[in-house]
């Protein structure tokens, strides 16, 4: 009697499942709920990606001891990388916008700062001399409060007795000092700055006139130094030359002009005459604004 040939496939016995002459290998039922909970954790994130990395490393686990008989390796893996990866992904995408706002509010605190150490050189020089700065001598009032911002070697270097754009002074616009800088505004050209006082109509003298170059103190603020308005961050078509004798020219028919969209926080920084700094929302009523520009007040908040 012949001996069937045990190394032919087809008169062997049968073998071990998921060998040829065996049972088809199963797909490891672990591994596709791992694939399942990782597709899920796009949605859920951590909730499902968690479950789903362990219900992947099991699946592995039991697939590698089975002998051939399971098979989804590549489905664990999958599902695995899935759960990680949108655990991961998910949550930094939501905490993004966040983290904006955050730089976003930290960039509008340091204006804030350098429109206070403005403001604080302003009272400084009214201090020292009766009057605050004018833009006299055809400088900006911005150059003229540098000795008392801890720039008296730049100072030194300007020419008082020739105006910001004679050869030599206009040399000296691309050294503007950081604090004349915005912070989470739009950019500007260099030398360019935001902050400008409000003048005319009311508000301080307009530059080059009679009432500039004499000067105003505290004496001349009747609506009091907390409710009016020293110093502005305008929109970047009103921005000037920092050496420029040019400022922010009130129009009492629409006070709000210029004002409100330098920020995508849609508000409107300013330095009051007392040294404080608010951020004004630019939905105030135009009347409000109106009443911090001038200096002829009721005395009363503007109820920003």
């Amino acid at each position: 009697m012949s001996v069937p040939d045990q190394s032919n496939p087809y008169t062997a016995k049968a073998g071990v499942a998921g060998k040829p002459g065996g049972a088809p290998a199963k797909t490891n039922g672990l591994a596709i709920a791992s694939l399942v909970l990782g597709l899920v954790s796009l949605v859920f994130s951590c909730f499902t990606g968690l479950f789903g990395i362990i219900l992947g490393i099991i699946a592995l686990v039991q697939i590698g001891g089975s002998n051939g008989a399971q098979k989804g390796t590549g489905l664990a893996i999958t599902g695995m990388l899935l759960s990680f990866l949108f655990s991961l992904l998910v949550p930094v995408a939501m905490l993004l916008p966040a983290v904006g706002a955050v730089r976003q509010a930290a960039r509008r605190t340091q204006t804030m700062n350098n429109m206070r150490q403005i403001q604080l050189a302003q009272l400084n020089y009214e201090s020292a001399y009766q009057k605050f700065p004018s833009n006299d001598g055809g400088l900006s009032w911005r150059v003229h409060i540098l000795p008392f911002i801890e720039q008296n070697h730049l100072y030194d270097q300007f020419r008082t007795d020739e105006p910001w754009d004679s050869a030599h002074n206009l040399s000296l616009l691309d050294q503007m000092p950081e604090v004349y800088d915005s912070p989470g505004a739009e950019a500007l050209e260099p030398g360019k700055t935001r902050f400008l006082r409000p003048v005319g109509n009311g508000a301080a003298p307009l530059p080059g006139s009679p009432e500039d170059a004499a000067g105003f103190g505290f004496g001349d603020l009747s609506g009091g130094s907390s409710n009016t308005f020293a110093v502005l961050e305008v929109d970047g078509s009103h921005a000037v030359n920092w050496t420029e004798p040019a400022d922010y020219t009130f129009d009492p028919e629409n006070p709000m002009a210029g004002l409100g969209s330098a920020r995508v926080e849609a508000i409107i920084l300013a330095a009051f005459y007392d040294g404080s700094v608010q951020n004004v929302s630019s939905s105030v009523a135009p009347d409000a604004i109106k009443s911090g520009m001038t200096f002829e007040q009721d005395g009363q908040p503007p109820g920003f």
